[in-house]
């Protein structure tokens, strides 16, 4: 600029050497940056598991694609859960937690529940909360679990749902209390998703897949009242509302088994 006839010039070399400084000060910025990001310390350290009870933990690191040696920065949580939910049938959901300064990340696991042991064309198979099949199981195991038939004929593959109808009978089986489930021997459903509950004690119950979960338990409170009474064994039909009909057995359907 010029200022009575006198070019001043020493604001101009300010203002360059001031942005040749910021430039130099970035760039070194930058560097420490990259440094920062790619040293030992922005590592995958450890990799822990939490909340496993089925599944060996290595196998879930397995399934997880992470690695110790790789970038904490390259560990993309949703895609982390993803990948042990697509590869383990059993994994419900999965909660990744990275530690930067620890280089650690926590896999917590929340595994579904087996509510039931599924039988197909002799045989048999866990049965889990949302309907999938997880795993074939030999009948020299022993049963903890209802087994559940279906009339209608399935694919069975590992990983995934047979009918349609299971899902929703697993999700009931679900809200069942153990002391209650534990009396149950068998569930077969028919093509009009009728749920026939066969008990323990040779009485059955029939009742709505879908509301299974509600109704058994009033079924039962039944059940236990006509053992008191001494009444024999029969049906209960909760097909519709109370109060529900009690059919005895025959002999004959009594010698034979439940029918």
């Amino acid at each position: 600029m010029w200022t009575g006839g006198v070019k001043i010039e020493g604001e101009t070399r300010t203002r360059s050497r001031s942005w040749g400084t910021s430039i130099v000060i970035a760039f070194f910025l930058f560097v420490a940056a990259v440094a920062f990001l790619e040293s030992p310390i922005t590592r995958v350290r450890s990799v822990k598991v939490t909340g496993n009870h089925s599944i060996p933990a290595q196998t879930l690191i397995l399934a997880s694609g992470l690695k110790t040696g790789m970038s904490l920065w390259q560990v993309k949580n949703s895609r982390v859960a993803k990948n042990i939910e697509t590869a383990q049938p059993l994994v419900q959901s999965v909660t990744v937690k990275t530690d930067v300064l620890a280089g650690s990340v926590t896999l917590n696991v929340m595994e579904k529940a087996v509510v039931a042991i599924y039988a197909d064309g002799g045989h048999y198979y866990n049965l889990l909360s949302d309907g999938q099949i997880y795993g074939e199981i030999r009948t020299t195991d022993g049963f903890d679990k209802p087994i559940v038939s279906l009339q209608a004929q399935t694919a069975v593959r590992t990983g995934q749902v047979p009918n349609f109808l299971l899902p929703g009978l697993c999700q009931q089986l679900q809200i069942v209390p153990d002391n209650l489930l534990s009396r149950i021997s068998q569930i077969s459903v028919n093509s009009y998703d009728t749920a026939t509950v066969y008990l323990n004690d040779q009485f059955v119950v029939r009742c709505p897949a879908d509301k299974l979960g509600s109704l058994l338990p009033q079924g039962l409170d039944a059940i236990s009242y006509f053992l008191k009474q001494g009444y024999q064994p029969g049906s209960v039909d909760m097909g519709s509302g109370p109060p529900y009909r009690y059919t005895p057995f025959s002999a004959q359907n009594l010698s034979g088994g439940a029918p």
